[in-house]
């Protein structure tokens, strides 16, 4: 707001933003947003004309003393003295409505309620969450004078974030409500043992998980969600410089760790004390190109294990480039150049561009995509790794548009440690954050090895790189990206040219990138399936290329 061209506005795009900076200001998209906030969010006026009620549902944080809003049609006045809570409230509507007033209750006992002068009824609220609530009704009237007068303990505070180490019990512990029920949706933990005001928990995988519990202080009930990021009793991170790997192995368990550490097949022994790190420098010869799987197989029995991405490993091998010709379908020069006009919605939304790119101020936008730099070479390499280029069709498309098949599938034999992959494709900002598609390799048992493409992880658009400066999002680490133009595969591409409206980091003619999956050795391969998950995106593959046992 301070930096904004008008001071105290609220401007759609701010002076923060790294692509746009403050490109609007004059629309009513955040005031709108902000004065939602502020009536109906902090002070939770809510009138609902249609059925000539009046709810007001204050959303103040606990420790609030005294609040007061005044707008055309309503005011609002709150303030807290001793053990009580006062609200007046005034309406100037054309009908008056019925009052429907819903207070978080500050003390597990209530003595007495009046609602302008005389005593009033009220309701507890049975499933209020974070704290208990209750509820107060009145007929029509122009002015309301509600004060409660509260008695009894004050509600506990109860934290609602809780941190937990995978393998390790966790103990939830309330001094003045007690535990009435806990519901596990997700039947995250094991075991669950539940007295008075003690709730213990264990067995949960990594990650976070969402417990509901029902306490009761006093006369007061509410639901109490609770947050639980288990974090693994092992955690290992890795440090890269330029080909040489570090692991930091980091033991959060309250036991000694011996066991067996395996870096891509190879083994080695393992110890780690309870609450203690160790480095490990990797040996180079064990490394390969692109990604390397580290598990460690402890002795009793759990597992611990860890991707890192390393591409400038010259990894050794026996390489093989796959023939998918029979599968490809399409050149990347027409990613931009078709119709993608089904399935769309039948009513009126706001939809990409039928060229597949674009936005509501810029819906012509049509980036040159551009084969200059391979269409003359059938096969290219990075290292030792080859890739072998298709001619007139470069490239095997799916989509959820009608215009390519949403899968597609290329049969394997053999048995392979790695595979590379070389793809191309479109996403977008409503694509962000999640799945986009996903490769399954399969073996002749029935198993798989997959990989997720992920917007901005891993999936980056044909025509631009992803702008990361650490602030709006992180992605991954920055993939080979094959330059059509060129030919070139890099890391390390700087010139970027803008395309109006869309984005400053564009690459002139377009880019594949390079993406790569481990695979297990030990297995017969089947087949390798390709398939897009999500509206609005083309997903490709250009190459694949196996590294072979020794």
């Amino acid at each position: 707001m301070y930096l904004s061209s008008s001071p105290g506005g609220f401007q759609q795009l701010s002076f923060y933003d790294a692509v746009r900076g403050e490109l609007y200001r004059d629309f009513a998209d955040p005031i709108g947003v902000a004065a939602r906030t502020l009536t109906e969010g902090l002070f939770g006026i809510v009138p609902d004309a249609l059925n000539n009620q009046l709810n007001i549902q204050p959303g103040f944080p606990s420790h609030w003393k005294f609040a007061e809003l005044s707008l055309p049609n309503i005011s609002f006045n709150f303030k807290e003295e001793g053990n009580i809570s006062s609200y007046n409230i005034s309406q100037s509507y054309s009908t008056l409505m019925r009052l429907h007033l819903r207070i978080p209750a500050r003390r597990d006992g209530i003595k007495n309620v009046w609602v302008n002068g005389k005593k009033a009824s009220f309701n507890r609220v049975p499933n209020a969450l974070h704290c208990p609530a209750i509820e107060i009704a009145a007929p029509p009237s122009g002015t309301y004078n509600v004060k409660v007068e509260w008695e009894g303990e004050l509600i506990e505070q109860s934290l609602y974030n809780y941190n937990a180490i995978e393998g390790a019990p966790l103990q939830l512990h309330y001094t003045n409500a007690e535990i009435q029920s806990v519901t596990d949706e997700a039947n995250a933990f094991k075991t669950m043992e539940r007295k008075a005001r003690t709730l213990t928990l264990a067995g949960a995988s990594t990650g976070n998980h969402t417990l509901s519990i029902s306490l009761k202080q006093g006369q007061a009930v509410w639901i109490q969600p609770v947050i639980i990021n288990v974090a693994p009793a092992v955690a290992i991170k890795s440090t890269l410089s330029g080909s040489k790997t570090q692991l930091k192995i980091v033991n959060h368990s309250p036991s000694n760790k011996k066991g067996r550490m395996l870096i891509n097949g190879h083994a080695d022994a393992i110890a780690v004390g309870s609450g203690n790190t160790i480095n490990y420098t990797i040996k180079e010869s064990l490394l390969v190109t692109g990604t390397n799987k580290v598990i460690i197989q402890w002795e009793d029995g759990s597992t611990s294990i860890s991707n890192f991405v390393n591409w400038e490993v010259k990894g050794a091998g026996k390489y093989e480039a796959i023939n998918i010709t029979g599968i490809l379908n399409d050149n990347v020069v027409n990613t931009f150049k078709h119709q993608y006009l089904s399935p769309r919605a039948a009513g009126t939304t706001l939809q990409i561009p039928w060229q597949g790119i674009g936005n509501w101020c810029y819906p012509l936008i049509q980036p040159e995509i551009s084969d200059d730099g391979i269409k003359n070479k059938e096969q290219l390499s990075l290292g030792r790794i080859p890739f072998t280029i298709g001619t007139n069709k470069n490239i095997a498309y799916t989509s959820r548009w009608d215009n390519f098949p949403d899968s597609l599938q290329v049969s394997l034999s053999g048995s392979a440690s790695h595979a590379y992959l070389l793809m191309a494709g479109t996403t977008n900002h409503q694509q962000s954050q999640m799945a986009n598609g996903v490769i399954h390799i399969q073996y002749t048992d029935g198993s798989k090895d997959s990989l997720e493409l992920v917007n901005p992880v891993n999936w980056w658009p044909i025509e631009q790189d992803y702008m990361d400066d650490g602030f709006a999002f992180k992605s991954g680490p920055k993939p080979y990206r094959l330059i059509f133009k060129t030919g070139e595969l890099t890391r390390n591409y700087g010139h970027y040219s803008s395309i109006k409206g869309f984005t400053n980091m564009g690459i002139d003619g377009g880019a594949g990138t390079l993406l790569d999956i481990p695979l297990n050795k030990e297995k017969t391969l089947s087949t390798l399936t390709l398939k897009t998950l999500t509206n609005e995106v083309v997903i490709g593959l250009m190459s694949l290329t196996l590294q072979r046992p020794d």
